[in-house]
Order: structure tokens, then C-alpha cells, then sequence
């Protein structure tokens, strides 16, 4: 007699539930246990998905004063936290002193007087990590119009040491001005 026979049957559902979790996981599409707002926090259960965003930090409460309806910032928390510009206004943007393209992935680090300046370091990847939360504000003209943009740095929010790391110093990456 075969021992396997006298086996129970299995909860309804769970016959289709563990292939497809097997299924999804071996295709690299794990199941997150643990959701952070900064990608390289978020842990799985099996592979993560396939990507590249390995960001510890993140970018939050962005506010551009006065508001503009030309003028829009989005927070690009992939690896790091950058701000995403796109001026539409048909003036030029300037921050801290520093001219800003018309669309450009926007970074922020500390200028040889500790001051934060603007870098567009053409890619989403942060070049300065603070060590905690921090509130940056970075005046400007939009045109002849004066302007502020603020916005939260945050600190990591985990541990981690991602592959986009290795062999990476910030100041060879992202071309920081000299302190």
C-alpha cells in the first residue's frame, strides 16, 4: 500500500497558490514582507524585482514657492533621491547662483563653505548622504522672479551595500565641487 494514499487532501487553493508563489519568485519577482519608501530598504521573500533602484535615501516635502503652474518638480527616490526638474516656463531657472537646465535630474551637496548647491550630475543617483533628516531650501529666479524650492533629505533609511556602490567614491561619480 502506498503511504502517500492516505494522505490528506490539500486546503482548497493552496493546489493553485504554491505554484504560482513558486513561480513568481523563481522568475525574479519577489514578495516584499518589508515596503520602504527608499527601494534598497524594501526586502523580499525570494528575488526582488528586476531593476536597478538601489537607493537608501529619499527626497520628500518638495515645495517651490511662489507655485508655478510651468515649473514642476518630481522626487526620483531610485537610487538615492534627486529631484526631477522640468521647466516649461520659458525663462531660465536659477538656483543658488547656479543655472539649471530645462529639464534636469537634480542633485544637492555641500560647497566648500558648507552651503548646499545644486548639481545636475545627469543621472538619479544622490551624491551626498546626510546623516540625518535634513530641511534644504535653495533660492533662485525663475526669469526675474524670485523663487525658493525646499524639500527633505532624508538619512538612510537601512543598512545596506548595494552592487551600485562598489567601487564607487562620491566624488568620482558625481563630480562634487571641491570642499
Amino acid at each position: 500500500m502506498n503511504p502517500l494514499s492516505k494522505a490528506r487532501p490539500a486546503a482548497p487553493g493552496v493546489n493553485i497558490l504554491v505554484p504560482v508563489l513558486a513561480a513568481l519568485t523563481l522568475a525574479g519577482c519577489g514578495i516584499p514582507y518589508h515596503v520602504s519608501p527608499a527601494p534598497g530598504c524594501t526586502r523580499y521573500i525570494g528575488m526582488p524585482m528586476p531593476g536597478g533602484c538601489f537607493g537608501t535615501t529619499v527626497v520628500t516635502d518638495v515645495s517651490v514657492a511662489p507655485p508655478s503652474d510651468c515649473l514642476r518638480l518630481a522626487v526620483n527616490n531610485c537610487n538615492g533621491g534627486v529631484l526631477e526638474v522640468d521647466n516649461r516656463c520659458g525663462v531660465p531657472l536659477t538656483l543658488g547662483g547656479v543655472p539649471i537646465a530645462a529639464y534636469a535630474g537634480l542633485d544637492v551637496v555641500r560647497d566648500g563653505q558648507g552651503r548646499w548647491v545644486p548639481l545636475d550630475n545627469g543621472s538619479n543617483f544622490t551624491c551626498e548622504v546626510v546623516a540625518a533628516d535634513t530641511r534644504i531650501r535653495l533660492d533662485g529666479l525663475l526669469g526675474d522672479q524670485p523663487v525658493s524650492v525646499s524639500f527633505t533629505k532624508s538619512a538612510p533609511l537601512c543598512e545596506r551595500d548595494t552592487p551600485a556602490s562598489h567601487g564607487r567614491r562620491d566624488e568620482d561619480f558625481c563630480q562634487i565641487p571641491p570642499r
